[in-house]
């Protein structure tokens, strides 16, 4: 197959091996692997929930079908606007940024429980302070990633529009809410371990007393490093879900054909 066979970017290609089936039966299969044509028409990208519609079903919805079929997902993703999908991208990681910070910050404060209040306030204050280094954290990583598939996609003669690219790891960033639930459970077991090894200590009456008594009889330093590491291990099968999708997202992507524009500056650029 010759590099760039296509004359824009709404030829249509077998999206399996790219070549150029534009014109031919699409009852028929393409001639040089196989693949049905119809299951390269464009009309058979219908979107997700999401990309369809937006509001807080279509959002649950979109993520139901990313963990139930992340395969199929990536096989009706079609090509949108930027800001939709930057958009569902933001959602994802706020949600995901929100849990991890709640769920290391809220522990210590369970004891502290009173009614609503200002010390309410002042911890949902906290967390959401605390959640803007995850936000960043994920959202530069997710960034990362879609400039990696369209290395990649242009390193290899692949025709993944930057719409696509930025859909894909919009959609696979459900991952990182697995990441955070993960990391919130590491941590609950991170605090089990430090309360088992930390010995019940009776109050003598003096706060000095009782304060040197509390360092002396903490636990050793292996119970914390072993808590950092229940937490970081809670945190990567999220993170291994979010690269499985965007893989498989310029697996099916690759050759992705969208429905040809009628005018010409809605063309995208590759």
């Amino acid at each position: 197959m010759p590099d760039r066979p296509w004359k824009d970017e709404f030829t249509l290609l077998c999206e399996k091996c790219g070549y150029v089936i534009e014109g031919l039966d699409p009852g028929g299969a393409c001639p040089e692997c196989g693949k049905a044509i119809a299951e390269s028409l464009p009309e058979r990208r219908v979107g997700t929930a999401w990309q369809q519609r937006h509001g807080l079903l279509a959002l649950f919805q979109t993520w139901a079908q990313c963990v139930r079929s992340p395969d199929g997902v990536v096989s009706i993703l079609r090509s949108i606007p930027e800001r939709n999908s930057v958009r569902l991208m933001s959602i994802t990681i706020a949600m995901a940024s929100l849990v991890a910070s709640a769920g290391y910050f809220m522990p210590s404060q369970i004891h502290r429980f009173q009614p609503f209040g200002a010390r309410q306030i002042e911890t949902f204050a906290m967390i959401l302070a605390i959640s803007l280094v995850p936000f960043t954290l994920l959202l530069l990583l997710t960034w990362i990633e879609g400039r990696g598939l369209r290395l990649i996609a242009r390193s290899r003669e692949f025709r993944l529009g930057p719409n696509f690219a930025i859909a894909v790891v919009a959609h696979g960033c459900v991952g990182w809410i697995f990441s955070a639930l993960g990391f919130v459970i590491g941590n609950f077991a991170a605090i089990a371990l430090i309360r088992a090894m930390t010995p019940e200590l009776e109050s003598t009456g003096d706060e000095m007393l009782d304060t040197f008594a509390q360092i002396m009889s903490s636990p050793p330093r292996w119970v914390y490093y072993a808590g950092w590491a229940f937490m970081i291990l809670g945190a990567i099968p999220g993170f291994l879900f979010f690269e499985v999708f965007a893989w498989l997202g310029l697996r099916r992507c690759k050759f992705a054909n969208r429905v040809r524009p009628t005018e010409p500056e809605a063309l995208e650029r590759p």
